[in-house]
């Protein structure tokens, strides 16, 4: 899996999240959103950190209305990990480095258990 940066699109949702066959982390964000900037290198940094095991995409919230209504995400930042077309877990508001870290990591080890 290449750790581009990708940006979802509405009409990719099924095919991209639901369908993978990896873990997907979907990051929520706008471009006014002063917390989201500020969390979306900490993000980066995470999904660097577990490379090959799951893979990032961005939903601009702006952008695309039905994907935010979909996932019933009501504020941004959020991130939200899926596996096997599942929701896992779910992150609202910005975190610290180590707390999503930790979070993140024992979410993917009940993904791959």
């Amino acid at each position: 899996m290449a750790m581009t940066l990708l940006e979802l699109r509405e009409d990719e949702f099924e095919e991209r999240v639901l369908k993978a066959p990896y873990p997907v982390l979907l990051e929520f964000w706008a471009p006014w959103c002063g917390p989201c900037l500020k969390f979306a290198p900490v993000v980066a940094d995470a999904v660097s950190e577990y490379q090959g095991r799951l893979r990032r995409l961005r939903v601009n919230t702006d952008e695309n209305l039905a994907t935010p209504q979909q996932c019933e995400v009501t504020s941004i930042p959020t991130l939200i990990l899926f596996a096997g077309g599942k929701e896992i877990q779910r992150w609202v508001g910005k975190k610290s480095r180590d707390e999503l870290f930790q979070s993140l990591a024992q979410a993917l080890a009940q993904v791959e258990a």
